[in-house]
């Protein structure tokens, strides 16, 4: 089609000259029976209805999609937490309730699950839910906690995450548009200071949704942590806590004096013995039957020492594992080396026999004090189990009653009792604090507060197990023992080094998957770290298996 120029206004005159005024007469008499009158046109509109009505049933009901049901988080060692299979039977314009095996309440009103054509869902359906309540669920969830606000690096400290799903037939079922499910998550958290976060598949990112109104003020919290300072169990965990770095100390100062295996002499190395008044040096009668072989790492030793006299050595431990540093002495000058002893002929054998005779009471002496720092482990986490519960339930009784003293007088007596029955069932059933969600969709759901990332200092770390052997470490998790947050970090942020805030309380867990083990450093190494630009962190090694087994205040306890 081509465009038109109209660049002038026509005049009314010029108009009417072109104008024929007896064709449009007989056009007007050939449509004097108006079109919509006609059979054509009713047709037409016959056509048209039905095709409008056809759109109209369409669109009555909505497809429904969540990417919730093909989003994958991996547990960082292969073993998630397991969902919990709940089947329900749903009948029409009935509301179900549920109680899941951890005490958290779910809501499903009437008429809420459809299919993904938006059909309404009645008969069996299977809910698979699971919650994360403290770090070590956290960490083995896999589920990011990580949170940009507006372009600030933020993690979560969480009140308490769940995962649900829902399925009939294995197929995966919605949340109608118009319809939303009450959670009520038992939490282990008591602070008021959280938010609501749905983890986006879609936008692969937590979504704001409303504030946590949940939970208790700092000065509830405050109040009951001052009244259970001077309580029995308190000071036990005081106590237990004191036995257990005592014991940490003693094992990592056994595995450092681990007999070292005898060493044959090689006789293509320059090696020597030393021959002293033995009685004037008592400290080498250790080594009457020794050889010092040089050190492959020794960068001073001349053979032309061994045609001095000289008037007094020193031996001390070297640096290096099973190595030792000899100084030879004339008063004018000194030489020292770094050597390693060993054996030579019938003394080889005979120090062989005396080896094991060493390390078999040594792994008996490891063997024994493991089982014990085990058994405190156990003892300390229900120790600080039990006094995280009183405090719980302290806090709401402290709750209870303040909402009692408001009640009128004549109303006290009928609502005490009543609440302190509800109270009774609370701390029987699940003695957890619950936190309030609305769920229009399924997936992953959290009661979280964005905090900034540890960053009052840093240090370059350096991993080495109780034997002192380096480890390398690709991924790591900063838990903050405090706050119930879990940090991941990657070799390349570690690098840059791990940041910490003095004064706070954590335990690093790092992933080594080549010993399928969880590599676990104490609280109290990070309270010696003292502003080190680069510091070695020693690491006590638990199986992926144990690790699962262990409770968290067990791996705290580490």
């Amino acid at each position: 089609m081509k465009k038109i120029d109209i660049k002038n206004k026509i005049s009314a005159e010029k108009a009417l000259k072109h104008k024929d005024f007896n064709k449009v007469l007989s056009k007007y008499n050939r449509l004097r029976r108006p079109f919509y009158r006609s059979p054509k046109f009713l047709s037409m509109v016959a056509v048209s209805t039905i095709v409008i009505m056809l759109i109209f049933m369409v669109d009555e009901k909505k497809a429904y999609s969540n990417g919730s049901y093909t989003a994958a988080y991996h547990s960082p060692i292969g073993i998630p937490v397991e969902h919990e299979l709940i089947k329900l039977t749903i009948e029409k314009d009935k509301p179900i309730q549920v109680i899941t095996n951890g005490g958290t309440l779910i809501n499903i009103p009437e008429n809420t699950l459809v299919d993904s054509a938006g059909n309404l869902v009645t008969g069996k359906v299977d809910l698979k839910y699971r919650d994360f309540l403290d770090q070590k669920e956290v960490f083995l969830s896999g589920v990011p906690m990580n949170y940009d606000s507006n372009g600030v690096n933020m993690n979560f400290k969480s009140g308490g995450m769940f995962e649900m799903l829902a399925y009939q037939n294995e197929n995966p079922l919605f949340i109608a548009d118009d319809k939303k499910v009450k959670v009520d998550l038992a939490s282990m958290q008591v602070e008021d200071d959280y938010n609501i976060y749905y983890l986006s598949p879609d936008e692969k990112k937590w979504v704001y949704k409303n504030r946590d109104k949940d939970g208790f003020t700092k000065e509830e919290i405050a109040k009951v942590e001052e009244s259970l300072k001077g309580h029995p169990k308190n000071l036990n965990k005081q106590n237990l806590k004191a036995e257990k770095d005592r014991l940490n100390d003693s094992l990592r100062n056994i595995h450092q004096q681990a007999p070292a295996d005898p060493i044959k002499l090689d006789v293509n190395k320059h090696s020597f013995d030393i021959k002293a008044d033995f009685n004037e040096f008592p400290i080498l009668n250790a080594f009457k039957k020794v050889k010092f072989q040089v050190s492959d790492n020794d960068k001073n030793f001349h053979p032309k020492y061994a045609e001095h006299q000289w008037y007094d050595v020193n031996i001390e431990k070297a640096k290096i594992q099973n190595e030792y540093t000899v100084c030879f002495s004339d008063y004018v000058k000194s030489v020292c080396f770094d050597v390693v002893p060993v054996f030579e002929g019938e003394n080889f054998e005979k120090a062989k026999a005396m080896h094991e005779a060493l390390y078999n009471n040594f792994l008996a002496n490891v063997d024994s004090l493991e089982e014990y720092q085990k058994e405190l482990r156990k003892q300390l986490a229900k120790e600080a189990e039990e006094l995280a519960e009183m405090e719980r339930l302290a806090l709401i009784k402290e709750r209870e009653m303040q909402r009692l003293a408001l009640i009128e007088e004549k109303e006290i007596q009928r609502q005490e009792k009543e609440r302190q029955k509800q109270l009774q069932e609370m701390a029987e059933v699940n003695k957890k604090i619950y936190r309030e969600f609305e769920i229009n969709k399924f997936g992953v759901w959290n009661s979280d507060r964005p905090q900034l990332l540890p960053s009052e200092q840093k240090t370059t770390p350096r991993f080495v197990d109780n034997q002192q052997q380096e480890i390398n470490v690709d991924r790591a998790f900063l838990v903050m023992l405090d706050k119930n947050t879990v940090i991941n970090f990657y070799a390349a942020d570690l690098a840059n080094g791990l940041p910490y805030n003095p004064g706070e309380n954590y335990t690093l867990w790092t992933v080594i998957p080549e010993k399928n083990a969880v590599g676990i450093v104490s609280n109290k190494q990070f309270q010696t770290i003292n502003n080190q630009s680069s510091t070695t962190l020693n690491m006590e090694l638990i199986s992926y298996e144990d690790f699962k087994k262990l409770s968290t205040q067990e791996l705290m306890n580490i």
